[in-house]
């Protein structure tokens, strides 16, 4: 038993703390003025376009050839 109870308790924890900081992402992206709404905007999607490595389709992320 506690050998399924440490590994669903880390990632309880981890689950929990992540939506807390998503929470708060969301609070300070709604208190913020329109100039630092669009800054979000484009660092997420410099973010999104990272992980995506294709940049939707814009060709900037790895060549498939």
């Amino acid at each position: 038993m506690n050998q399924l109870l440490v590994p669903l308790l880390v990632v309880t924890a981890a689950t929990l703390g992540a939506g807390a900081l998503f929470l708060l992402v969301l609070m300070a992206v709604a208190g913020a003025e329109p100039a630092q709404r669009k800054a979000w905007r484009a660092w997420l999607h410099r973010i999104v376009c990272k992980i995506s490595f294709d940049c939707f389709g814009r060709g900037h992320g790895i060549s498939r050839s």
